[in-house]
């Protein structure tokens, strides 16, 4: 059968020679036609080619891409599956009190990769590793330039040899370090790995990972390291994970720290940023984060410290002011009484907490020693042997937290001074505390208004001694357990100008 394009040449043949018998002037018509007819077979002709032409080298493009991919690396919109393909929320160990049931994450992720697995902005220089040796390549030049057997001996050399500012990526694979990685005295450097899950630093020994120090007079500025998971699991460091001293704006995210002594130590530093990263230890520790040392505007957002021991301290804060923690969670994952706290807040001033928990800690969930400036908002703390500890602080408010379970107290403020007001706590929830609700001890000029207390084992409100000029107003205090009284208030009615207005409850009022 003839196809379609050799039918229609035969078909113009056929009347061109018919046509050839007729007279002169009926010949020029005949010729003319069978002309343009055969140009008409070309056109069609050179459109069937070129079109197969085109699809077949887009089927090559096509299946060279698929290629690299395949060979290089997964698919760069695949970034949240796990090397089995199965999906993996950014967050999965922010949602996990375990980091070992995620350890699959990281078996066999030591594979040889070209590119990385997202695309991201121009590096300065590409790490990744095969079965024995670590490369680093040269983002501007695309030549590997280092490679040995020592990934902290090819980065110290690559941060030696370069003047203030290197970005550093790495693939995702285990990389094991048996000495800490030293930069020091250096601007604008940024470490990223391939995501918290799939870039991780292992130490071998029982030493600090990454020690990143400034100049101690001038300071060096703009360090940065994220999208890594940091782990001394298989040695239980008494070190640090991450120690950085005399350096500004640094920061620190979408990452996670597991098992040394001290996870993240910062002394001297201005502007430090911490966000979306996870602490995390089943063994003995000193301190989830450690901030130490006359510095201003911290912040940190979205961050867990989950733990297994009493006597730890989630994040301890020295001489800092200007601090802002915004959803920061310290969440022991054995509740048992000890010496360790959520919180600790020492010669602090103008702290605002937003939508942080402090929950089954050994001591306190949060504790305040001297300062002033102290904001919770939307706030709780529970199951801790105290919720809320402060001596010797100022201008605390509470607005709309809750404090519920704890073993002793929710709230205790003792020894405050006399800055008005002292303290200010207002719609918040003080519910089924081993002790009191609120204790207020040795403070003038305090404020507590519209708040709910039920449940608590002695008294829902307990003035001790030497509280003067207080307002106690709009109160909800009934239900509380102890048999005669839901508020008491032992600040005497004779000069102590305390206000007492519409609680509801049982109120005790020395004369």
């Amino acid at each position: 059968m003839k196809s379609f394009l050799e039918s229609l040449v035969s078909e113009q043949t056929r009347r061109s020679y018919k046509r050839g018998k007729k007279e002169g002037t009926s010949k020029f018509k005949v010729e003319k036609k069978a002309f343009w007819g055969s140009i008409l077979a070309v056109c069609l002709l050179t459109l069937v080619f070129s079109s197969a032409y085109w699809t077949s080298a887009a089927r090559e493009i096509t299946t060279e891409e698929n290629s690299l991919l395949l060979t290089d690396g997964s698919n760069p919109m695949d970034s949240n599956l796990d090397i089995n393909g199965d999906a993996v929320h950014n967050s999965s160990l922010l949602n996990s009190t375990d980091l070992k049931v995620t350890g699959d994450l990281w078996s066999g992720s030591n594979n040889r990769t070209d590119v990385l697995e997202y695309p991201i902005e121009p590096y300065d220089y590409l790490f990744w590793k095969d079965e024995i040796n670590y490369f680093a390549k040269n983002g501007t030049t695309g030549e590997i330039e280092f490679s040995g057997s020592d990934i902290t001996q090819l980065v110290e050399n690559i941060v030696s040899l370069s003047t203030d500012g290197l970005f550093l990526c790495f693939k995702k694979g285990v990389y094991t370090l048996s000495s800490t990685i030293s930069i020091t005295e250096k601007n604008d450097i940024r470490i990223m790995g391939a995501g918290k899950e799939l870039t991780k630093f292992a130490v071998s020994a029982d030493i600090t990972a990454f020690n990143i120090t400034g100049n101690s007079e001038s300071h060096n500025s703009r360090f940065e390291i994220s999208d890594c998971l940091i782990d001394a699991g298989d040695v239980s460091s008494t070190k640090y994970g991450v120690y950085i001293k005399h350096m500004d704006s640094i920061q620190l995210h979408d990452m996670a720290v597991t098992s040394f002594d001290t996870h993240v130590y910062v002394e001297d530093c201005q502007k430090p940023s911490v966000y979306n990263f996870v602490v995390w230890s089943d063994t003995s520790f000193s301190y989830g984060f450690y901030f130490k040392g006359f510095n201003i505007d911290i912040k940190m957002h979205e961050v867990s410290i989950l733990h297994s021991d009493p006597n730890a301290d989630g994040i301890r804060f020295e001489n800092y002011d200007s601090i802002e923690l915004s959803k920061v969670y310290v969440n022991p994952t054995l509740t048992e009484q000890g010496t360790g706290y959520g919180f600790v807040f020492v010669d602090c001033n103008w702290v605002h907490l937003i939508g942080c928990i402090a929950d089954g800690n050994g001591n306190a969930g949060y504790y305040i020693s001297s300062g002033y400036g102290f904001f919770f908002v939307n706030s709780w703390a529970g199951s801790n042997l105290k919720g809320l500890l402060s001596v010797d602080a100022d201008q605390i408010q509470i607005n709309s937290s809750q404090f519920y379970s704890n073993v002793e107290t929710g709230v205790t403020i003792t020894s405050a001074n006399e800055t008005y007001p002292s303290a200010s706590i207002t719609g918040s929830h003080f519910l089924h505390n081993g002790i009191y609700g609120l204790e207020i001890e040795n403070t003038n000029h305090t404020i507590v208004v519209g708040n709910h207390f039920r449940n608590n084992t002695i008294y829902g409100i307990y003035y001790n001694t030497g509280n003067d000029y207080a307002i106690i107003k709009d109160n909800d205090a009934t239900d509380n357990i102890h048999e005669n009284y839901d508020i008491y208030i032992n600040t005497p009615r004779s000069g102590g100008n305390v206000h007492i207005d519409q609680n509801f409850g049982r109120i005790y009022h020395a004369p």
